[in-house]
């Protein structure tokens, strides 16, 4: 009697899309071989984590103009001592393999950036801030290297998600303390924004958007290992976003989001959907513009739009402070008391309020400079790895930095973490181009990147 083969049917493939993923594949990729995971790797891991966190989360509530050194501070303080230990344990672990040639741009920035806060009227703030910057680039460049690219994106999501989930648990609990603080018609006190754990609404609005546009950069490799995560960012962040009524954070998401909807299967189906939004939008606001721009003022004033909530008046003065040191600034940190001791503004006029004014008013033409050179090698990579979560965090950092001076605007914090991740990640990509193109010799130009080599660990 002959024998008889047994197979399995095949899962259809809405079966095989749905289908639970296996606990063990949340850290390792499907059909990988099994590794062991280091001490050392989750420390790593877990500095990422706690770094971002403690980096931009308050505990106290006090006035604005008390600079003293409280339990936060000393927090901080350790936080970046251990930011720089494990930094320097791995470099000394691998000394250069993990740099490249296109990290050495935005070193050079940052050690400019350093050298100004020699000048600056918070000398000692200024460099405790800057040299914490550099530590952060060498600690994202090891994450990626060690950990891979997927893992060091789900810990700065991580980060997101607890920032922004704390915030809306204590708004029932203590909304006076998560609450933004601002002027109103009753002067002075606590207004219908959520700033949660951070400073300020912006702030919260900054790391709410971050986390939304890396689950949906990385949805792809999260289907592999499983969904909870993305979607709990991406709900979490959208409340925390209309809360924060951060408007400008919004915008730069949609951008930034919109890039890598194009970018995705059924380019010319997705293309004339964004070409309809767009079009809409202007016509909208070309029939409309009244009522949207009052609907979307906060204070039924459209001129708040038009002036950028007093932001204009803070530009002209800071230009003209610029042209005083126009080569090398005043030094990192300097506008948080040189411009709040200009009568025309006011005390809390902590810094410029715009990403390139901040850097011009630090660290002057120079450091300028340096910033564009070291941004232009980053989209460099881009461009040869196509690398949409980096474009997507550039494109956002960015068009918030019209508004916004946050990340280079004083002590590091959640968005200096994603953004270097981000650089460290684009230098990676290039990197194993260069191996891969290496170990098979044929010439890298020749060799576009597979399905393969761009997915794992997200890569």
């Amino acid at each position: 009697m002959g024998s008889v083969e047994v197979t399995r049917p095949l899962a259809s493939p809405s079966a095989r899309l749905f289908r639970r993923p296996k606990a063990s594949s949340y850290l390792l990729r499907a059909n990988a071989p099994k590794v062991r995971v280091r001490p050392a790797s989750i420390v790593l891991y877990l500095t990422v984590i706690v770094g971002a966190v403690v980096a931009t989360a308050i505990i106290r509530d006090r006035p604005y103009s008390d600079k003293s050194i409280d339990m936060q501070v000393i927090i901080r303080l350790l936080g970046v001592v251990w930011t720089a230990v494990v930094a320097i344990y791995w470099s000394v672990i691998r000394p250069p393999s993990a740099w490249t040639a296109r990290l050495t741009p935005w070193a050079i920035f940052f050690v400019l950036l350093t050298a100004s806060a020699l000048w600056s009227p918070n000398a000692a703030t200024a460099l405790v801030a800057t040299i914490s910057m550099l530590m952060i680039l060498v600690l994202c460049v090891y994450s990626v290297e060690i950990n891979g690219e997927f893992v060091s994106v789900r810990a700065i999501i991580w980060a997101s998600l607890f920032l922004c989930g704390v915030s809306l648990i204590l708004m029932p609990i203590a909304p006076d303390f998560v609450s933004m603080r601002g002027w109103s018609d009753d002067g002075f006190g606590a207004i219908n924004r959520l700033r949660g754990i951070t400073p300020s609404a912006n702030a919260i609005g900054g790391v709410a958007a971050i986390g939304a546009l890396l689950s949906y950069a990385y949805y792809p490799q999260f289907r592999r290992v499983g969904l909870a995560l993305p979607y709990a960012m991406i709900g979490v962040a959208t409340l925390t976003l209309i809360l924060a009524d951060n408007r400008m954070s919004i915008l730069a998401a949609v951008v930034s989001g919109g890039v890598i909807f194009l970018s995705r299967g059924a380019t010319l189906l997705r293309w004339a959907l964004a070409t309809i939004a767009a079009i809409s939008a202007l016509l909208s606001l070309t029939l409309a513009s009244d009522a949207i721009l009052y609907s979307v003022s906060r204070s039924g004033d459209t001129a708040e739009l038009t002036n950028l909530t007093g932001r204009t008046d803070i530009w002209l003065v800071a230009l003209e402070k610029i042209d005083a040191a126009p080569i090398l600034g005043h030094g990192y940190m300097s506008a948080v008391t040189i411009l709040s001791q200009d009568p025309r503004l006011f005390s809390a006029a902590a810094h410029t309020h715009n990403l390139f004014l901040e850097i011009l008013f630090s660290s002057g033409l120079l450091g300028l400079i340096a910033f564009f050179i070291a941004l232009a090698s980053t989209i460099r990579s881009f461009l040869i790895t196509s690398n949409m979560a980096v474009l997507a965090i550039l494109l956002f950092v960015l068009i918030r930095g019209i508004t916004e001076a946050s990340p280079l605007n004083g002590a590091p914090n959640f968005v200096i973490y994603s953004l270097l991740m981000m650089i460290a990640i684009a230098a990676a990509r290039i990197k194993r181009r260069i191996r891969s193109g290496r170990t098979s010799g044929t010439p890298n130009s020749q060799r576009p990147l597979t399905r393969h080599r761009q997915n794992q660990y997200g890569n």
